[in-house]
């Protein structure tokens, strides 16, 4: 059996060295050299296996699982387990391995094995919610050698929808528990009556159906579908009827289903509470991963901006923001239910210094960082005082704080069309790039961008970094 041993991060004689580094399949356990050797040595490839040796891309539930590290011309050096992203979701020799924590890996030979076992994360009812196994762990773990199906589906069954109005879909129950990496693969398609399948694009989200967070989709109808039936089928192997929301299209009278009137942006319908801020905290890592999932490119500053928009168009809440061109309103008449034209007014005219606007995003300190709170970078050379950059903290566990963010593509310039190429997300000359992951430990003041694989001490000193969220309540005047 391999050697390792726990041991504390701070024990370290200096962190590990991040350029030799490579990182485990389907995880972000990462493996780096302790010694910087000039001979043909190198960590070759990092991955799990189930006991009998089976490799796993994907660690759902197992009760034990082997990490294994390969190597060149390594022995008799350490190599240090680093899991960073995710400390805390596994046990070795009995003991938790938190965000303080890594592994030594003493190498004596060119392929060594680590026994693991994963730390459960479900529900006894379908919830893709995560939380801390003691307040999931409800029941038996779920089987999944069943394969995971949607089995009812949920949105205005029966209805006559109006055409150009948006609508949410969402899947009611599986057939059984199941995990949050299960949860995030459900796919969407709809047909016409005696038509073929036909693929959904639209935003999803996250349906609070009785206590239970389930996957949705919000969509809209063509008028060149009225007086059609019309199946919304949500699935996870293959659509079917048995399985879907019917409804039928009618045009579009001055409301919508509801009382929404459709003179802004989006119906709005509500106000930001206290409970509505909290719901944008808690699923803003669900609708990055979708974002992720779909491909899509964003700057910094417009990552950010989308996901608030995105979710209060979704929840029929209002929206400003104020750059140096204008203050931005989704009530504002002249949108007239535009709301993909609003959303591109504001992202092409806004900028990372626009988050310093306490008006657009109050500050806060440090100890209030928490999922949904924004990182500014202020690092210019010709002030040190603006904003730079935009990063989304997404998720806080054990001190660890996993952040999303949209970059700027620097190959862009070369693909200037107009004079707002660049900013403006539905040119061919936008600057955006896809999402990229990244972690920090405020504690050690540790940063590293997983995707792009950067390691950086003292980053709230080189990145001169200020903390702030979103003004929420301040968008209901």
């Amino acid at each position: 059996m391999s050697q390792a041993e726990l041991i504390t991060r701070s024990s370290l004689a200096k962190p590990p060295d991040y350029s030799g580094c490579t990182t485990a399949v389907g995880s972000s356990v990462t493996a780096c050299p302790t010694s910087d050797r000039e001979d043909d040595s190198s960590i070759l490839e990092v991955y799990f296996t189930d006991p009998d040796g089976a490799v796993i891309s994907e660690i759902t539930y197992e009760e034990e699982v082997f990490l294994v590290v390969k190597t060149k011309n390594l022995e008799g050096d350490d190599v240090i387990l680093d899991f960073l992203a995710d400390g805390g979701d596994f046990t070795y020799e009995n003991e938790r391995i938190g965000v303080d924590n890594v592994l030594k890996l003493a190498v004596s030979a060119p392929e060594e094995k680590i026994p693991l076992v994963p730390i459960p994360v479900w529900t006894s009812s379908p919830s893709p919610m995560m939380a801390e196994p003691e307040q999931n762990k409800v029941g038996a773990a779920p089987d999944t050698s069943i394969k995971l199906l949607v089995t009812e589906a949920g949105g205005p069954q029966g209805q006559g929808l109006e055409s150009d109005v948006h609508y949410d879909f969402w899947v009611k129950s599986f057939n059984r528990p199941f995990l949050l990496a299960e949860a995030d693969k459900v796919k969407w398609m709809w047909k016409i009556e005696g038509g073929y399948n036909v693929k959904c694009y639209g935003d999803v989200f996250l349906k609070d159906v009785d206590g239970v967070f389930m996957p949705g989709i919000k969509l809209s109808f063509n008028p060149n579908f009225i007086g059609k039936k019309i199946f919304v089928m949500p699935y996870m192997n293959s659509p079917t009827e048995d399985v879907s929301v019917q409804v039928t299209i009618k045009p579009m009278q001055g409301t919508s289903s509801g009382e929404r009137e459709t003179s802004g942006a989006w119906p709005i319908t509500d106000v930001w509470t206290e409970a509505h801020i909290k719901k944008y905290n808690d699923t803003l890592e669900q609708k990055g991963n979708a974002y992720k999932r779909a491909g899509r490119k964003f700057t910094c500053e417009d990552f950010a901006l989308t996901t608030a928009m995105d979710f209060a168009a979704e929840n029929g809440l209002p929206f400003k923001f104020t750059n140096g061109t204008a203050t931005y309103d989704a009530a504002s008449e002249k949108y007239d239910g535009n709301k993909e034209g609003f959303r591109n007014d504001v992202l092409r005219t806004s900028g990372a210094p626009d988050f310093q606007n306490d008006a657009n995003a109050g500050r806060i300190s440090a100890l209030e960082a928490a999922p949904g709170s924004i990182i500014l970078n202020k690092n210019a050379f010709w002030d040190p005082n603006r904003a730079t950059h935009i990063q989304m903290i997404v998720k806080s566990k054990d001190g660890l704080l996993k952040i999303l963010q949209g970059n700027f593509d620097p190959s862009a310039s070369d693909r200037i069309t107009s004079g707002d190429s660049l900013v403006n997300p539905q040119d061919p000359g936008y600057g955006g790039m896809p999402i990229e992951e990244a972690y920090y430990i405020p504690k050690d003041d540790v940063y590293w961008n997983k995707t792009k694989n950067r390691y950086m001490e003292n980053f709230s000193k080189e990145k001169h970094i200020e903390f702030r969220r979103f003004n929420f309540l301040g968008m209901n005047g």
